[in-house]
């Protein structure tokens, strides 16, 4: 019997002997916010966040008080993004502007606490921690 022919995706995946969970190479939008991409990796190998390679195995490495990690904010880099990259068999540099973590302390103030979303983002399945900063008042992608 001969074997079944391999997708793009599966290709992709199977060029990469590093990858080590099950993910679509390249589908990474810029500025795809880590939050949002650590939620489609858990959903499609089946894990919960804290599973995933990267994840913090003690929270006190992000250096706060809370009881949880905000990989949209990730304080200090305590999400590690290059180990997630390489389980999913892409560049680190994809998740360059992911976060907002490695802002400088000065210009934490310029960052809205919690989750700002435009639900026309939400709808295309498309996050953006840049839409986090105070200074956008509408979404840079739909002007909403």
């Amino acid at each position: 019997m001969a074997p079944l022919p391999m997708t793009d995706s599966a290709t992709a995946l199977a060029a990469d002997s590093t990858a080590t969970l099950t993910w679509y190479c390249g589908s990474i939008r810029p500025y795809a916010s880590l939050w949002h991409t650590a939620m489609r990796v858990a959903a499609l190998n089946g894990h919960r966040a804290g599973e995933l390679p990267g994840w913090p195995a003690a929270l006190e490495a992000t250096g706060q008080h809370h009881r949880i990690l905000h990989p949209l904010h990730n304080p200090w880099g305590a999400f590690n993004t290059e180990e997630l990259a390489r389980a999913l068999g892409e560049a680190p540099k994809v998740f360059r502007w992911s976060h907002l973590g490695t802002l400088p302390s000065w210009m934490r103030p310029l960052v809205a606490p919690g989750f700002r979303v435009c639900l026309d983002c939400l709808a295309a399945g498309y996050h953006s921690a840049l839409f986090s900063l105070r200074l956008l008042q509408d979404c840079p992608i739909h002007r909403l």
